[in-house]
């Protein structure tokens, strides 16, 4: 509908680079990366850098595909505010990946990591009235970490 933008990137055939992204809008908007992939030779060593900051919309929803990436989301204010992160190849990360998430004010939070492996994730500071927090399995591992700052005035549910 006309209150809410779809927007693509495919980064697929490009070398992993830096890429910064801000907006203000009155719209919901719903923002899908998909990353280089990791399986060419060419990309093995390098990761992607994804800074999204100073957004401000009625609803933001990002979905990321591929890693590895290094993540920075800070300064959003939205209703609803989604971060969904996703391997998307049948194979073992073996890079790192950094997410690193600073402040957000929103009345819902959700994050949802899945096929995901050898993350770290620091979440700063998260203002909102529910939080809904999932991680699959790959993601409990040893090799990857969580640090998480949620102020919650409602409700949380913690999902794996």
């Amino acid at each position: 509908n006309s209150t809410e933008k779809l927007i693509f990137f495919n980064l697929m055939d490009l070398p992993p680079t830096t890429w910064n992204i801000s907006l203000h809008t009155n719209q919901s908007v719903l923002l899908d990366i998909a990353l280089p992939s990791p399986i060419y030779p060419s990309n093995s060593n390098s990761t992607t850098n994804l800074s999204i900051t100073n957004v401000e919309a009625n609803r933001f929803s990002t979905n990321i595909i591929g890693v590895p990436v290094n993540l920075q989301v800070d300064q959003i204010q939205a209703k609803q505010f989604s971060l969904a992160m996703n391997l998307a190849h049948n194979q073992t990360n073996q890079s790192l990946s950094d997410v690193v998430i600073g402040h957000i004010k929103s009345e819902q939070f959700e994050l949802n990591i899945t096929k995901s492996d050898n993350m770290n994730i620091h979440v700063e500071q998260v203002d909102s009235e529910t939080a809904e927090l999932f991680f699959d399995s790959q993601f409990c591992t040893n090799e990857s970490n969580l640090q998480i700052n949620l102020n919650i005035s409602k409700n949380a549910k913690f999902l794996d």
